[in-house]
């Protein structure tokens, strides 16, 4: 488990964990109550996007809550798809190029 934390001017935004074995899995991600909707969790998103690659995973994998409609919309608009509906929840995934 990879633990990331998401810092502005030296003050922590947010936080999260990525979960690398055989699959690159966002285990947890949350952008704290006051920095929300500032564009930061599209920019943490992408860094952590950006690390996933650079480890060379061409896809990241999560689970959301089918009632985080905010989470939903969020990995929706940066191009994760549904993958399945899991009790409660969706399982989304993400293509992502590869760096080498």
């Amino acid at each position: 488990v990879v633990y990331r934390e998401a810092i502005v001017d030296d003050r922590p935004v947010g936080e999260a964990q990525l979960h690398i074995n055989d699959q690159a899995w966002l285990w947890a991600f949350e952008i704290y109550p006051d920095y929300r909707r500032k564009g930061y969790a599209k920019d943490f998103m992408g860094l952590l996007m950006q690390e996933v690659s650079d480890l060379g995973f061409g896809e990241l994998h999560l689970w959301c809550h089918s009632d985080n409609h905010a989470g939903i919309g969020l990995y929706t608009g940066l191009g994760f798809e549904v993958v399945e509906q899991i009790y409660r929840g969706v399982h989304m995934c993400k293509k992502i190029s590869i760096n080498e």
